[in-house]
């Protein structure tokens, strides 16, 4: 379990990378890293730092990479308003998912694969059909911008998190609002389910952690500890610690049952996104000086 050892975990290897990674995520097999840059390319690495692969289309800033669940596709979307999909073998763009009218920060897949889930600056949020690249579902009821969205274990609801501080639990069959989760002070920068889809977690510009019961839709607990913007969290693979990661210059590990941090790992950078390995081994983050960093 990660709450015997995360208190052990240390800086293995700092990677220099040749620009500022955005978000930083493992391969489903935890060989490779996905790099979202702001120079629109994307690069596989290995974990040694080595570039396998490098993946050129977009032409802005890319915000958010995905490996596809059987490793072999890479999903990323950019400001310059498109969702993309690579081969990562040839390195070639699949397709292109065109109907954003703003920057995307945002673009998840389905648990089964099928579907993309994108949420975008135009307020909307919008669900492709990845075989045929289409848009088949849009969901339009916040009235700011949009930072992130996630589907549930299940694949039956989305969350996502908005610019006006507010964050929405939907249920995509009926494209209703199941609750509006309201308690943060600023923008939401993200939200995520838990790995047995019964609670959601966020992380904001007011410098706050929040836990929030699905069912419900009531905060049930408040991490506080961080001093600056908290840029990215997830909850590790047995759902049992939740990794974040602040501009103040810190990763922290949490225990989500005790709601007490367990861990600071400081090296004195601007954080800006983190991932952590299937098996719960590995935390990989990336910060603005231009630096990967590996974490076991």
């Amino acid at each position: 379990m990660i709450i015997q050892y995360a208190k052990y975990f240390t800086l293995l290897k700092v990677i220099e990378s040749v620009s500022r990674a955005r978000t930083v995520r493992f391969s489903p097999d935890g060989t490779k890293i996905v790099l979202s840059s702001s120079d629109a390319k994307i690069r596989i690495m290995d974990l040694t730092g080595k570039i396998i692969q490098t993946l050129q289309g977009h032409n802005a800033a890319v915000y958010n990479v995905q490996f596809s669940f059987d490793g072999n596709m890479v999903l990323s979307c950019s400001i310059d308003s498109t969702i993309r999909l690579w081969d990562i073998k040839s390195g070639l763009e699949i397709k292109k998912f065109v109907g954003h009218i703003g920057v995307i920060l945002r673009a998840h897949f389905s648990p089964n694969g099928y579907t993309i889930a994108s949420c975008s600056f135009d307020q909307t949020i919008r669900l492709w059909n990845v075989n045929s690249g289409q848009e088949i579902k849009r969901l339009e009821r916040h009235s700011s911008r949009l930072y992130d969205i996630q589907f549930s274990p299940d694949g039956q609801k989305l969350v996502s998190s908005c610019n006006d501080g507010t964050i929405r639990i939907w249920d995509i069959e009926s494209s209703k609002t199941l609750h509006l989760l309201q308690g943060h002070e600023r923008t939401v920068i993200r939200a995520q389910f838990s790995p047995d889809g019964l609670s959601i977690v966020s992380c904001s510009v007011d410098n706050t952690i929040r836990l929030w019961n699905v069912e419900s839709g009531k905060e049930f607990k408040k991490l506080e500890g961080h001093s600056g913007t908290i840029m990215d969290i997830k909850f590790s693979p047995d759902g049992l610690t939740i990794i974040s990661c602040s501009k103040d210059g810190t990763i922290r590990l949490w225990d989500v049952k005790s709601g007490q941090e367990i861990q600071k790992l400081h090296e004195n950078y601007k954080y800006l996104g983190l991932d952590i390995s299937l098996d719960g081994t590995t935390i990989v983050s990336s910060a603005d000086n231009e630096t990967i960093q590996l974490w076991g």
